[in-house]
């Protein structure tokens, strides 16, 4: 058999798998010059290697669903950005649940002080659209490709742990990054919240119906806040709240909604 017959045999009964090497690959191919040159062992930094990071997910699910389902994959993968027709409840929970999430672990330790002078709110809309063109490029990765086809086999549950565990180790080079901002966070908590918070991405998946647009949002809202309040609160500081905030949302989801399909619809599956 040819190598490339092997290679595509193998992608169809590993889909999943064969995602994550790929995305992992993509991205980390771009992250590893940019984390070499700031301990001095790479000639130069750009840009470039921050954009094909980011893009890693999208390009890794492309690839992997074109060697599924040939020239039509691609356009079923990103049908979901479409998937605008739910609740409003979803979209006030999509925008809201995360500055939400940083207030109370701004307000309630009383050790984390929020300088409000220092806030500009003619930045929240900037802020957000760039979040929005960033973060989509991962959740087409993650919650559209990785998650339907996971909780074909396992639980909500189960399954947003994985994408979770996965997720944040996806970031390791960020976290190791001198000068990066992410770099500066206590990576423990930071672990423990995107999990925890991997919980609260597929509840409003599921609850949605697979709405790729509602996720994306959602994770806009979360990076857009950080970048916000980033101005008057020691981010870094507050991580370990924002963890701890982010865990009891998701333990009450889940005792809501049920470990099984964290929603009361069912949960979004693909067995493709």
């Amino acid at each position: 058999m040819p190598m490339t017959s092997r290679a595509s045999k193998w992608v169809k009964e590993h889909p999943v798998l064969a995602f994550y090497i790929l995305a992992f690959a993509i991205s980390w191919a771009g992250y590893l010059p940019g984390l070499a040159y700031t301990h001095g062992l790479f000639p130069f930094q750009s840009a470039l290697f921050f954009v094909l990071g980011g893009v890693g997910p999208t390009l890794a699910a492309v690839a992997v669903v074109y060697m599924l389902h040939g020239k039509d994959g691609p356009k079923e993968l990103f049908r979901p950005l479409t998937r605008w027709r739910v609740g409003v409840l979803w979209y006030i929970v999509a925008l809201l649940a995360y500055p939400a999430i940083w207030l109370v672990a701004v307000y309630l330790p009383g050790d984390v002080s929020l300088d409000v002078e220092n806030l500009n709110p003619a930045m929240i809309i900037p802020l957000f659209i760039s979040s929005v063109l960033m973060n989509v490029w991962e959740e087409i990765g993650w919650r559209d490709f990785a998650l339907p086809r996971l909780q074909a086999r396992y639980s909500a549950l189960a399954s947003s742990l994985i994408v979770g565990v996965l997720w944040g180790l996806w970031h390791l080079p960020l976290l190791l990054m001198k000068g990066y901002p992410m770099a500066s966070y206590p990576p423990v908590p930071f672990f423990v919240g995107i999990i925890a918070a991997s919980v609260l991405y597929t509840w409003i998946f599921n609850g949605t119906g697979g709405s790729l647009l509602l996720v994306t949002l959602f994770h806009a809202a979360g990076n857009a806040t950080a970048g916000f309040l980033g101005e008057g609160v020691d981010i870094p500081g507050a991580i370990p709240y924002t963890a701890l905030v982010t865990f009891v949302a998701a333990v009450i989801v889940v005792a809501l909604f049920g470990w099984e399909n964290l929603s009361r619809s069912g949960r979004t599956a693909s067995s493709a």
